[in-house]
């Protein structure tokens, strides 16, 4: 999602089985390694998943 107006990017992950919500962030950028970051931060809590789906 992005609200254009405040230059705010949204980010998350939802487990698809559970529907926990693993990590939700927002921040003013779009760079791969605030992407990796939080992914990573979200491993470290819950585990490696045994599959990840992604969009554009």
């Amino acid at each position: 999602m992005y609200a254009n107006i405040w230059k705010i990017r949204v980010r998350g992950d939802i487990d698809g089985k559970s529907r926990l919500i693993v990590f939700l962030e927002a921040d003013n950028n779009n760079r791969a390694v605030n992407n990796l970051s939080a992914f990573i931060s979200a491993v470290s809590k819950c585990g490696l998943p045994s599959r990840t789906r992604t969009d554009k």
